[in-house]
């Protein structure tokens, strides 16, 4: 993993087998199929302001001295030269993920979720070692040093009450409010900061996109297509001519909750 103070791993991984799933609007599902490529998005992007963020009882100076290297000398001379203050927040730019959601079967709750802000939503089935095997082994084109996925499953805590560890740098981007326990969100993510002349993060470095599209091997990703409930068959024909354009073949099925009933 990261050789920047990552003496643990800030998360727990579930089984090989376990089901997951990615909620996607049909657009952004055809440039996935389209570029081979799957998008990780900038953790500053996501909806929850606590994202990356630390509970109140954690001092600033514990959080801040977890960001220094090993070799640095710890000392408040050091940490003003380095300009490290507020850096858990700059790091949302910088902390790409991608989240699936965890279960055994399609989630009517996510269904409903996704179809507010979209009209036409497919979902794609995987499992964690799908996940796993289908990203490459690094990162490509890194600005600090080698870069590897960090996959594990999201910890529900309570900011009012608990803590994170700042033994990993990463630590915080596994943990949301429990508020948000229903998303059972497994996500994949790296850090890829730029770096200054002097060898310390650039804070002067401002992104200009919502995240960056990753190399993926769509073949052993996608086990499933499934797509909304009641949704026509137009819609389902248009989704397998966009997996056939692209020589993906994977099958596409209704959603389970479209079953009927037997009396």
């Amino acid at each position: 993993m990261d050789d920047i103070n990552q003496t643990e791993l800030p998360y727990s991984v579930p089984s090989d087998e376990q089901m997951i799933w990615r909620y996607i609007d049909r657009k952004k599902f055809e440039l996935l199929i389209k570029n081979k490529s799957l998008f990780f998005a900038r953790a500053s992007q996501f909806d929850d302001a606590f994202e990356g963020s630390y509970p109140r009882s954690q001092p600033e100076m514990e959080r801040i001295l977890s960001f220094l290297p090993d070799d640095v000398v710890r000392n408040a001379v050091q940490i003003n030269s380095y300009g490290l203050e507020g850096l858990a927040k700059w790091l949302r730019y910088w902390v790409f993920a991608s989240c699936w959601h965890m279960n055994e079967y399609e989630s009517l709750a996510m269904w409903k979720l996704y179809l507010k802000k979209h009209k036409g939503i497919v979902c794609i089935q995987s499992t964690f070692k799908r996940l796993r095997d289908s990203l490459p082994a690094h990162v490509p084109h890194p600005v600090f040093g080698k870069r590897e996925f960090h996959i594990g499953k999201i910890k529900y805590i309570s900011y009012a009450e608990d803590t994170i560890s700042t033994k990993n740098i990463l630590s915080p981007f596994f943990c949301k409010r429990k508020e948000y326990f229903h998303e059972r969100e497994l996500r994949a993510v790296f850090l890829d900061f730029p770096m200054n002349k002097n060898g310390f993060p650039d804070r002067e470095v401002v992104p200009n996109d919502k995240g960056r599209y990753t190399e993926c091997n769509l073949e052993t990703l996608i086990e499933k297509v499934v797509v909304f409930p009641s949704a026509p068959n137009q819609f389902i024909e248009r989704i397998e001519k966009i997996m056939s354009r692209y020589a993906l073949q994977k099958p596409v099925i209704p959603s389970s909750l479209d079953d009927r009933p037997t009396f």
